[in-house]
């Protein structure tokens, strides 16, 4: 069913207006350039910090890259990038949805929104967001199966 979930995602099933979560520069070497995420009161900057920790240094192939705009909050891999931000806000999901599933014990809702597919976290105290680009070899929920591990143990569960 995530396979399923998810190329219908690629294929722009779910699709809403979004500003993109990093640039495009495809230099693994050159920061990325991120939209920071919103303000945080100290218990969430804590655990995003915890999560930070927690994170690997490659994510699949992709090596970790410095982060200009937001570092404390945000990590991203390979070129394009795949960028996590901590901190979010949280994501209103409609009660009808098919676009929410859980990876790893981590429940994650998902939108394609042009060339990246963005996956929020719908069951943590502090929201994540990872973006993944659409054009990843393979599925997408992969590269957010191996961040749920992470998240799950560093991101207290809102339940």
């Amino acid at each position: 069913m995530l396979t399923g979930v998810t190329m219908f995602a690629l294929r722009g099933g779910f699709s809403a207006p979004h500003t993109p979560a990093a640039s495009p520069t495809a230099d693994p070497s050159a920061a990325v350039t991120v939209t920071p995420p919103p303000p945080a009161a100290p218990a969430a900057r804590s655990t995003c910090a915890a999560l930070g920790t927690a994170l690997p240094a490659t994510l699949g192939s992709r090596a970790r890259r410095p982060v200009a705009g937001a570092p404390d909050r945000v990590v991203a891999w390979g070129a394009p990038p795949v960028v996590l931000r901590c901190g979010v806000a949280p994501v209103t999901v409609p009660p009808d949805t098919n676009k929410q599933f859980e990876i790893n014990g981590v429940r994650w809702y998902a939108v394609a929104r042009g060339p990246v597919v963005v996956f929020t976290t719908t069951d943590r105290r502090v929201p994540v967001e990872v973006t993944v680009p659409a054009a990843t070899a393979g599925n997408p929920a992969d590269v957010v199966a191996d961040l749920s591990v992470p998240v799950g143990t560093r991101v207290p569960a809102s339940r």
